[in-house]
């Protein structure tokens, strides 16, 4: 696996939505379209094998300190520590994508469990489940819109 400590590339051999069973884009290179910054990323379903779908949440796993790959299942993720949203659903084990890091995101419906605009959340023990952040070093996003179909979070993920 190639890393490429997050630089930015002129051109890139995938879409937004593409996944590939090998690193053709070097794990960790960023991108930046619409306004919206993403990263090419490892992905694992984690222990409980949960599947990927858009809008999911995820987060680092536990074991990868590069934070180069991603995990459905938060029993297997890193603590507090939000990834990011996925944008493609399917993506099993082994498979790399891009993962919007920055950046306003569309996230499932019923992913926050606070309502409060403005407030910061963060991965929870909960999978797919975002809870609001007691602490001020707790990594994730900022709630933009919490009502029902239309739940967004401006994220400010770590690269």
């Amino acid at each position: 696996m190639a890393v490429n400590s997050g630089q930015y590339k002129t051109s890139y051999i995938t879409k937004l939505t593409d996944y590939t069973e090998t690193d053709v884009e070097g794990v960790g290179t960023l991108r930046i379209e619409n306004g919206k910054k993403y990263k090419w990323v490892k992905m694992t379903t984690g222990t409980a094998t949960l599947a990927s779908v858009v809008g999911h949440v995820v987060g680092y796993l536990a074991t990868d300190t590069g934070l180069h790959t991603v995990c459905t299942d938060y029993s297997d993720c890193m603590a507090t520590l939000l990834a990011g949203t996925l944008g493609v659903a399917g993506i099993t084990t082994g498979y790399y994508c891009w993962l919007q890091i920055g950046g306003i995101s569309a996230i499932l419906t019923n992913t926050i469990a606070s309502t409060v605009v403005g407030k910061t959340v963060g991965l929870s023990a909960d999978n797919q489940l975002l809870l609001e952040a007691a602490d001020t070093t707790f990594s994730g996003a900022v709630i933009v819109d919490a009502t029902g179909s239309a739940e967004k979070v401006y994220l400010t993920c770590p690269e």
